[in-house]
């Protein structure tokens, strides 16, 4: 996956946007558009989009950060690294208003690991080898979706949204290490790290889950 390239810094849109021009500021924020769209479908679970499009969740995106372009530009701010941080946040927002409220539930640490598409949590069971060698069997595959997401809860944050980024994103590392503030060499160190304890509570959980098959 390539990586997005920022305007030159000489560049007419740049100072154009720079000095509040709003068409220009668009033109910028349309470069992002195809990575936010991943970051959107990898981060919506079933829930989520059976009510809303992805490309609805982008445009309020965008909207909002046509506003705040310019500051991000004069303080030299990663300008996708704030993209990646409305993005999550916007959908942290509409998880907890269509779902998380709607259980009365206030609970964030659930939001952080159960915003995830079915299709994405798929993906990464299939990277970690688990279980879904059968996915035209149903119980097959919420087994398996239950099984990674109550294994992503146990991960540490930092690791889980490296592993997040990188696996389910596609998100290059240079770019994660931007929203992170970490060096690259960190960000490769913290999804090997990742995917390893991965792999550790997928076994340690798949094995209480037969014991508990057998009555023992």
């Amino acid at each position: 996956m390539t990586t997005t390239a920022w305007p030159d810094p000489s560049s007419d849109c740049l100072q154009q946007a720079r000095n509040g021009d709003r068409d220009a500021a668009s033109r910028i924020l349309e470069m992002y558009r195809g990575q936010l769209k991943r970051v959107v479908a990898a981060r919506l679970d079933s829930r989520l989009a059976a009510r809303l499009d992805p490309s609805d969740v982008v445009h309020d995106v965008m909207m909002t950060a046509c506003h705040s372009l310019p500051s991000w530009i004069g303080k030299q701010k990663a300008v996708y690294a704030c993209l990646h941080r409305l993005t999550r946040d916007r959908i942290s927002a509409l998880y907890r208003e269509h779902v998380t409220l709607q259980k009365r539930s206030v609970n964030r640490e659930a939001v952080a690991f159960d915003e995830f598409a079915d299709d994405s949590v798929m993906l990464l069971c299939q990277r970690l080898g688990a279980n879904v060698e059968t996915p035209s069997q149903a119980a097959v595959k919420r087994e398996s979706q239950t099984l990674v997401r109550e294994a992503l809860s146990q991960l540490r944050v930092s690791d889980r949204e490296v592993l997040v980024m990188r696996t389910l994103e596609g998100t290059p590392a240079n770019e994660v290490a931007q929203i992170l503030g970490v060096s690259e060499a960190a960000v490769h160190m913290r999804q090997m790290r990742a995917l390893d304890k991965m792999r550790v509570l997928l076994g340690k959980l798949q094995y209480r889950q037969v014991g508990a098959r057998h009555g023992s």
